[in-house]
């Protein structure tokens, strides 16, 4: 947006400017991250500078118009929620829902508790496709993929490696030598089978069910996260973190395993509707809890999970140190408008990133230091226009953003340009010290009365 080359292609300053935005899968905008988007939108509105229809896309919002309105910056009223109505909709299908809770008796991992429940899991679904029949063909009810969703990146590593391993595979999911599945110690074949029937040790559901040779076959385990591009095309089981979760239609999953309590229902909605996408399809939802805090009480509470509320959804916009990496954004766009006056066309960002080479470049940058120099020195228009810009682009108060200019810590006029305008002077070198050469031995210190706040803040610059 600060890129004077290129933000036509974002439609600022075009011949055609955009009409519509559109926002799909607006639920996952929340937290820090979700007012980092929204103050991102009122600077883009800002810099195209003219009214802006925004569309939004969601599932799985309660309060939808009062969230679209907070996250574009429209007013309420001018935001439309449209939404089907009981008589429009047509209730069909099945589908069900297991909260499992792990034994702490039995000593063993809540990590163990996942790897078994996925293991048997893809096993009580739909078998393998046959020779000659492609893998979208007979899905049958049931599906053939699971996925297991975590929300820790840590776990979902642990997650995929010890899978690999209980299912006789190596890292790379090549069989290991003389090493079968655990499923295998499942098998109606083994010995003691009314002992283990009685111990629920014994899959020979799975047997019965079409899987004869399946139990003791190896199953396909793949890993979707930041590590990972795509989804394995041929995987029984994919690990997965928030990154699958929206925006992938597959019609062969017929499970969703969520390890632990989910952090955000609405995440876990999006989660629960990976399967069951055919509309004949009777998927599965499967919750692993353990007996200690947030899954304690989930568990308890287990009619959440099975018929979950989504509270309402708000945006912490007004949190100063997000309104003080916007209010720096901002800034880099206001430069490049003044820059642009008289310097032509450029990058502020690269002007601002490292000493230029170029002629047009060195004189960028050496009217940017006049410019800021100016802005601490003498402040005035300069300052005001400044004050002016960060109240529409960010659409706040006039004491919001006197805030964010002054009010410590890492103010705008008090850090970001003070540090900017010593980089530019020095080339991005240190400073040479008294007694060095090249300074003398007392700094020069422009201060002036306006800089006086009513929070008793001083703003000195040191140069």
């Amino acid at each position: 947006m600060s890129d004077d080359w290129n933000k036509h292609v974002f439609g600022i300053s075009a011949k055609k400017p955009p009409r519509l935005v559109l926002l799909d899968e607006v639920h996952t905008y929340s937290g820090v991250h979700g007012a980092q988007v929204a103050l991102l939108l009122r600077r883009y509105r800002h810099a195209v500078g003219r009214e802006l229809q925004f569309t939004g896309l969601s599932a799985t919002l309660r309060n939808a118009g009062e969230f679209f309105a907070q996250l574009t910056g429209l007013r309420s009223g001018a935001v439309q929620e449209i939404a089907p109505i009981s008589e429009e909709t047509q209730r069909e299908g099945m589908e069900y829902l297991l909260a499992l809770r792990g034994d702490p008796v039995s000593q063993a991992s809540l990590l163990s508790t996942t790897i078994q429940t996925s293991m048997l899991v893809r096993r009580l679904l739909d078998p393998a496709p046959s020779a000659g029949q492609s893998s979208g063909e007979g899905s049958g009810l049931y599906g053939r993929r699971v996925f297991v969703f975590t929300d820790d990146l840590d776990v979902t590593n642990r997650l995929y490696h010890n899978l690999l391993d209980a299912e006789g595979l190596n890292d790379q999911g090549r069989p290991r030598n003389g090493r079968g599945t655990l499923a295998q110690f499942r098998s109606s074949g083994q010995p003691f089978q009314n002992e283990r029937m009685r111990a629920g040790q014994s899959w020979y559901l799975c047997e019965e069910i079409g899987h004869p040779q399946g139990i003791d076959q190896p199953l396909k385990v793949g890993r979707t996260s930041s590590q990972d591009t795509g989804v394995e095309k041929d995987g029984d089981i994919i690990v997965a973190t928030a990154s699958l979760e929206v925006g992938f239609n597959d019609p062969e999953v017929g499970a969703v395993i969520q390890h632990k309590a989910p952090h955000d229902f609405a995440s876990y909605l999006q989660r629960k509707g990976r399967a069951g996408r055919l509309r004949s399809m009777r998927p599965w939802t499967v919750v692993v809890l353990s007996d200690f805090g947030r899954d304690r009480l989930a568990y308890q509470g287990y009619e959440g999970l099975l018929d979950p509320l989504v509270p309402p959804r708000t945006l912490p916009v007004a949190n100063r140190y997000v309104l003080r990496i916007q209010a720096t954004y901002a800034f880099l766009e206001w430069m490049a408008k003044q820059l642009a006056h008289c310097e032509g066309k450029g990058n502020v960002y690269y002007d601002f990133a490292q000493p230029s080479s170029t002629t047009t470049g060195k004189s960028r940058q050496a009217r940017a230091a006049a410019i800021i120099g100016d802005l601490l020195s003498a402040g005035g228009d300069r300052e005001r226009a400044l004050l002016d810009h960060l109240m529409k682009s960010l659409q706040i108060s006039k004491n919001e953003a006197q805030a964010v200019m002054w009010e410590g810590p890492r103010a705008l006029m008090l850090h970001v340009l003070p540090t900017l305008m010593r980089r530019l002077e020095t080339g991005w070198q240190r400073r040479p010290l008294a007694g060095e050469g090249g300074i003398e031995s007392t700094p020069r210190i422009h201060c002036r009365s306006s800089c006086l706040r009513p929070s008793s803040v001083t703003s000195v610059y040191l140069r």
